[in-house]
């Protein structure tokens, strides 16, 4: 009786290895395919965008989170909420077009002017969503995202302080992605602060007054690092025009974008229409961000007829006229390009990726020559767009 109950607890053990091996292998590639979180459509549309050039750090002024919840009867306190959770599918998007450096505007100077009431809870929720960060299971750990607070931290409580501490202490070692949060944080102060280390260094001799220059300048600024590239792209939500002191120095030579939907609200695909608009203004962005010569002759400050690309055109005017360039016909090919490639692709997903009849899978094959056409056609819609923008509307 032993012996016979050993073979049969072998076979039941082949069987369940024989049942469970299957299953594995789908928990493995379902882990692989959405480390990014997101869903295998959107993935496909991150995938074309990022054919072109795309911005290797952006900005976000995260703007319409009491807007969003007073419209909808909500708490102000939801609505930051929602942000945050927005804050964190952004993340993903990014992430997803090869985005390295992220920098968000959570919390202004004067944002402590508001009622004390939803400056406690704003608190309340950033400490908690700083906690949430340390947790192995979390977005910002799965994506290897390093967390970095700048700002005036003196004037948050002790305990928030220490676990701001505490984040950036626990995600030091993740190199994928810098994700900068500008909290108790304004752009004429972190220039404040910085001419101000520069000043105490010339006094204590450590620096001499003819080394300061604007590149030292900025490497003593807050929000930058060595390991983050510059800033490419600010977007704002909400419809608001202006920076609102963030980042003042660095939008000198960057995209800068506003849209009308509230940051709860921002979607995917008008963030893509953002970085399109941003691969058609990178010819004049190229432009702007070249070093101009400077002759021996001319003295150091230069004269009304010597002036660079930077004072004569802001980049979001040259922005808008390399966007405004495109003839109808352009627009049009591009489009119908797009919507063949995203149609088509969903065929070469179902045929390559989902678990289809036979009657099926044999009808979508007929799909692939023009899938890959479609494909062909959206990766070099990109440098026709910047080719055209770059030769219809040259940057004087």
């Amino acid at each position: 009786v032993g012996g016979m109950s050993d073979r049969t607890s072998q076979r039941a053990d082949k069987e369940i290895k024989v049942v469970t091996l299957p299953s594995e292998r789908t928990d493995r590639g379902q882990q692989a395919g959405a480390s990014s979180g997101l869903a295998w459509w959107q993935r496909m549309l991150c995938q074309i965008v990022k054919a072109g050039p795309t911005p290797k750090h952006v900005g976000f002024i995260m703007d319409g989170n009491r807007r969003f919840a007073r419209d909808r009867g909500m708490e102000v306190a939801i609505g930051h909420r929602l942000g945050y959770d927005k804050l964190e599918e952004a993340l993903r998007w990014c992430c997803e077009l090869g985005v390295h450096g992220v920098t968000v505007y959570a919390f202004s100077i004067a944002n402590f002017q508001r009622e004390a009431k939803e400056v406690e809870a704003l608190m309340t929720l950033c400490e908690e969503k700083l906690r949430r960060m340390c947790e192995e299971d979390n977005v910002i750990q799965r994506m290897g995202v390093r967390v970095r607070v700048v700002g005036d931290l003196s004037l948050v409580s002790d305990s928030l302080r220490q676990q701001m501490h505490t984040v950036m202490r626990m995600t030091q070692g993740n190199s994928r992605h810098m994700l900068t949060v500008c909290f108790s944080y304004t752009s004429r102060n972190e220039i404040a602060t910085a001419v101000q280390r520069l000043g105490n260094a010339c006094a204590d001799g450590r620096l001499r007054p003819g080394d300061v220059s604007e590149d030292l300048l900025e490497r003593c600024l807050s929000t930058s690092a060595p390991s983050c590239p510059p800033v490419d792209l600010i977007v704002r939500t909400s419809g608001e025009q202006r920076l609102s002191d963030f980042l003042l120095w660095q939008s000198s030579k960057c995209a800068v974008a506003f849209t009308r939907a509230l940051w709860p609200e921002l979607s995917l695909f008008r963030f893509l229409h953002v970085i399109i608009q941003f691969q058609a203004a990178v010819p004049a962005l190229v432009s702007i961000t070249r070093p101009h010569p400077h002759p021996a002759h001319l003295p150091d400050q230069p004269s009304a007829a010597y002036c660079s690309v930077e004072r004569e055109e802001s980049v979001t005017s040259s922005w808008r006229r390399c966007s405004s360039s495109l003839t109808p016909a352009v627009r049009a090919v591009l489009l119908v390009s797009s919507i063949v490639a995203a149609v088509c692709l969903c065929y070469l997903y179902l045929v390559s990726f989902a678990d289809l009849p036979p009657r099926l899978t044999v009808q979508t094959f007929s799909f692939l020559p023009l899938g890959w056409l479609a494909i062909a056609l959206v990766s070099l819609g990109t440098p026709i767009l910047t080719y055209h923008s770059s030769h219809s509307s040259p940057v004087h």
